[in-house]
């Protein structure tokens, strides 16, 4: 199912779920379109959508016949867009002709927290996964080329996403879990996924290639002498060997030695005397 959030992602409103095929609609209101819409996606997936005539045309027609459209950001509590929503609904209705919804009346799931975030978290984020999964490599091409072109058609929702990145970076806490997970990478994690992207046909590199690619840099280095947190010291002229034996990031390490920086997350690396 395709979404054109027109770069209102992140805004609350009204937007309607509409058949392509047999141009039948749904309408509904969101706090937030786009968790909405995996919500819409998830359950129409697994098959338990509450709406009994969606998820029957949705099986019937297929994930490619549907498009969420936002219809309009509504700012604002529930209310004003229930009373929106209201307005769509009171011109689509029709008794299930060409609109899915239900009752007349418009109904917002708003205001009721989860019980359990981490679950709920860990459930939406498994569904998106499992979604993804099930669409064919056409079918996932067809989304990535949707993507691409609603950010080149949109360079306000590219300018939004940028802006996010930067204030999630600027945060220090997320600044450091991102860089305890990249050093978390083992050597055979990282063997693991030059497999993977092998069996795929997408890294095309031979180990002597890589090998070959990879001998200028090593011999690019002086000895180096290396200074853990806990005093321990290490000669070595490998840094990029020395980085994954140890569970570090190379960058960091390369960039304190050109850098002459003192220490980079407890690890010194200078010329051996």
């Amino acid at each position: 199912m395709l979404a054109e959030y027109n770069g209102q992602s992140l805004k609350s409103g009204v937007y309607l779920i509409k058949n392509t095929q047999n141009e039948r609609v749904y309408i509904g209101s969101a706090k937030r379109f786009k968790e909405r819409f995996s919500d819409h996606e998830s359950g129409l997936r697994r098959g338990v959508h509450r709406n009994r005539f969606l998820q029957a045309d949705f099986d019937k027609c297929g994930t490619d016949a549907f498009v969420f459209i936002v219809l309009e950001v509504v700012e604002g509590d529930r209310y004003k867009r229930l009373a929106r929503e209201q307005a769509y609904i009171a011109q689509w209705f029709d008794n299930g002709k060409r609109c899915y919804n239900l009752i007349r009346e418009a109904v917002s799931r708003d205001g009721f927290p989860d019980r359990q975030p981490d679950i709920a978290k860990q459930r939406r984020s498994s569904g998106s996964k499992s979604a993804w999964d099930a669409k064919t490599p056409e079918a996932r091409a067809v989304h990535r080329e949707s993507l691409r072109r609603f950010y080149v058609e949109h360079p306000e929702a590219r300018a939004s996403l940028a802006a996010k990145s930067k204030a999630h970076h600027a945060d220090s806490v997320y600044a450091a879990k991102v860089s305890a997970a990249g050093r978390k990478q083992s050597a055979e994690h990282i063997a693991k996924r030059i497999a993977a992207r092998r069996e795929a046909g997408t890294y095309t590199f031979s180990d002597e290639h890589r090998a070959k690619l990879g001998e200028p840099r090593r011999k690019r280095f002086p000895p180096l002498l290396i200074t853990g947190p806990d005093g321990a010291t290490y000669t070595t002229s490998d840094l990029r060997a020395f980085a994954s034996e140890h569970g570090l990031r190379y960058r960091s390490l390369y960039e304190g030695y050109r850098t002459r920086r003192s220490a980079i997350h407890g690890w010194r690396v200078e010329d051996a005397p």
